[in-house]
């Protein structure tokens, strides 16, 4: 059996060397970047992705707005009424009626609009810091990741 300081020791390194905790470091610091420059928009959190997947897509089911955004179902629902709250999104049944689908209301229209620019301007400074070659090899690298895990 180790002993204490040889578990210490190995403990010690797995925040150096795990694929995981270095990924959630770097992502809330970047989604905090985000949310920051967004936030004259009137947009929190992760409204503005989730809105522009809805635009993309639209009118979309919440099933596959979740595949889509590799989201579960019940934390895409949750997020979905504080849009629909806020009269950003409608939420209708669908021809099939166990389906719901989701597209944006004119004021989520108009709000993310708003928060384009914002979001152009957040994307610009972290681009044009780290170089596009190297964003464009970043952006392979999560693609590939993802794929490992899936």
């Amino acid at each position: 059996m180790a002993d204490s300081n040889t578990i210490h020791l190995e403990l010690s390194n797995i925040p150096a060397q795990c694929v995981a905790y270095n990924f959630q470091k770097t992502a809330r610091v970047i989604t905090s970047f985000y949310r920051r420059t967004i936030a004259p928009s009137g947009l929190k959190g992760n409204q503005f992705p989730l809105l522009l997947a809805i635009k993309l897509s639209q009118p979309i089911s919440i099933t596959e707005l979740a595949k889509t955004l590799d989201l579960d179902r019940t934390t895409l629902s949750r997020n979905l009424k504080i849009l629909e709250k806020n009269s950003y999104v409608s939420l209708e049944q669908s021809n099939d009626h166990r389906i719901r689908n989701v597209q944006l209301s004119g004021e989520g229209e108009v709000i993310l609009n708003l928060a384009l620019p914002l979001w152009q301007q957040a994307q610009n400074t972290i681009v044009e810091k780290i170089g596009k070659d190297q964003w464009s090899n970043l952006l392979s690298s999560f693609h590939d990741l993802a794929s490992i895990v899936k």
